[in-house]
Parts: C-alpha cells; sequence; structure tokens
C-alpha cells in the first residue's frame, strides 16, 4: 500500500510537470473604449472582425456596413481608410487600440479569433504554447492595465490527448500496464492515479482511440 502511495504522490508531481507544458486555448473578454472602428461604426453593421492586428495599425473587416459615406461618422482621413467589396463587406484600416497593439507585440501565443462583444469589449481567442507562457501573457496585460476576464481555458487540440490524458497514459506505460509480464493492474493503477478503476478504463479506451485516430490522420 504504501508503494502505492509513493507512486501517487510521484504521479500528481508529473501531472503538474505535463500540465505546465501543453498548449492552451483561452477565450478572454478584454475591455476596452478606444477602438475608433468600434465606437464609430457598431450601430451600422452586424459584425466586425479583425483580420490584420498591428502595434500601430489594425486592419478591420465590416459585414455589412449600412448606409453610405455621407452617413457614416466624421473620421479624420488620416485615422481611419475605408475600401467597399462587392459582397457587402468594407475593409476599415485604423489606428490600434491598447488591446490590439499588445497582442500584436505577443511572442509567445497567437490569435486564432477575435469578435466584438459590446462596444466596450472584444472576444479574443488566444493559442499559447503552454500554461506558463499563458500566465505571463495574463501578467503583462495586468502590467499594461488592460482589464479582461478569462471565459474558457482548454488544454490540447481536439484530436490530441489532453494532459491529464497524456499524464495517465505516461505512467501507464512506465508502470508496465500495457505489458505480459510484471504488469500493474487497473486496480493499482487507479488507486496510484486516485480514481475509479472503471474510471480509469474509459480514460484509457478514449486515450487509445485519439492516439489511433491521430496515426491515421497524419501518416504519410
Amino acid at each position: 500500500m504504501s508503494n502505492i502511495r509513493e507512486k501517487g504522490f510521484i504521479w500528481q508531481a508529473y501531472n503538474n510537470m505535463i500540465s505546465l507544458k501543453c498548449q492552451v486555448e483561452a477565450l478572454l473578454d478584454v475591455k476596452r473604449s478606444d477602438c475608433l472602428v468600434v465606437n464609430a461604426f457598431a450601430d451600422q453593421c452586424n459584425t466586425i472582425e479583425h483580420l490584420s492586428l498591428g502595434e500601430d495599425r489594425t486592419i478591420h473587416r465590416i459585414t455589412p456596413l449600412h448606409g453610405n459615406e455621407a452617413t457614416f461618422p466624421r473620421l479624420h482621413v488620416e485615422d481611419v481608410r475605408l475600401k467597399r467589396i462587392n459582397d457587402g463587406t468594407t475593409w476599415v484600416e485604423a489606428n490600434s487600440c491598447a488591446a490590439c497593439a499588445f497582442f500584436s507585440r505577443l511572442p509567445f501565443a497567437n490569435i486564432v479569433g477575435i469578435s466584438i462583444s459590446g462596444r466596450k469589449s472584444v472576444q479574443f481567442r488566444i493559442l499559447a504554447p503552454s500554461r506558463s507562457d499563458f500566465s505571463l501573457m495574463k501578467s503583462r496585460m495586468r502590467d499594461e492595465q488592460i482589464e479582461f476576464n478569462v471565459l474558457s481555458v482548454t488544454t490540447g487540440g481536439r484530436k490530441e490527448l489532453t494532459c491529464r490524458q497524456r499524464a495517465i497514459m505516461q505512467t501507464a506505460i512506465q508502470l508496465r500496464y500495457f505489458e505480459n509480464r510484471n504488469r500493474i493492474s487497473l486496480t493499482d493503477l487507479a488507486e496510484v492515479i486516485g480514481v475509479s478503476p472503471s474510471t480509469l478504463s474509459e480514460i484509457i479506451r478514449r486515450s487509445v482511440k485519439k492516439t489511433i485516430s491521430y496515426y491515421f490522420d497524419h501518416r504519410p
């Protein structure tokens, strides 16, 4: 029993280490009030997307933009450039707000989606290489006084093993669960990990299915 408990402590440490190395996808609701485009056109369109983020300038796509140039808000020519597209969309280039400028400088995270959630907030979907990188990003946002709320956080890709699945499968391999001789039993492995045998059996089944699917999806 003490041996299993000791292995359990080792597994917890290993699980924590694996979790720190897993990529993170997070949805952030970022507060901002200095976006010229949103402030000017939010009431005249259905959606505003960010196509290109820059520290100085950002390109937006507005769909659709109602009215004509005469009805648009009066903005300085040097601040905003508009280009009408035949499909009803309009591309707008304007000075970057504080949030867009910040995310354009990130060396360790990528923006995979942006949507307007209100006149004073934007939702950014962020992909970071690890939890530590994600934590560093949040710390820098606070340092620059950018207000935000974390709406959701997921680890690993949809077809990849989650951090927990990876840790469990690595532990199962190290304790010879998949071997024919000197293998650990499902019951003892479940005790090491701290779950019921039925739960562990389902985790292993799903992990094996993901691994096999990933192999066939990526083989030449």
